[in-house]
């Protein structure tokens, strides 16, 4: 039993190892810089997400974590940002815009509710008929 059991353990922790950050917080996961990579997913992609995603962890328990959205031609919108969970099996990413370009100035003061994943080394979203994925690889 006691074999089992240090061979299960050590199995966890090899996953964990493989999957680099897999077995870390969302909140720490997502903390970086993730630029679009225009090579996978739709056409779309480019044109209808950020180019640049950047997000900053929060400082302390008072501080919210802030994030910064960079699309084309200089536009975007930055705030602040949380997790909350959806059901059993995953979050769902708030974004609280609090300054932004001339492009996405009605964003300011809405909430907007992300249909992000961040997994591993990248953050994707469903596009086109859902199968395909927008990525974002951290840099």
């Amino acid at each position: 039993m006691k074999r089992r059991l240090s061979v299960f353990f050590a199995s966890v922790i090899a996953l964990c190892s493989s999957f680099n950050q897999g077995c870390r917080p969302i909140e720490v996961r997502i903390v970086g810089t993730f630029e679009l990579d225009t090579e996978s997913g739709c056409s779309d992609c480019p044109q209808g997400g950020p180019l640049v995603m950047w997000f900053d962890g929060a400082e302390s328990p008072t501080v919210q974590p802030r994030y910064r959205f960079d699309h084309a031609e200089g536009q975007g919108h930055g705030g602040t940002y949380i997790f909350q969970a959806v059901d059993s099996t995953g979050n769902s990413l708030l974004l609280y815009p609090d300054s932004s370009g001339p492009f996405h100035a009605d964003l300011i003061g809405d909430i907007i509710i992300s249909d992000y994943n961040v997994r591993g080394n990248s953050i994707t979203e469903a596009c086109g008929s859902g199968i395909r994925r927008c990525i974002w690889r951290r840099q």
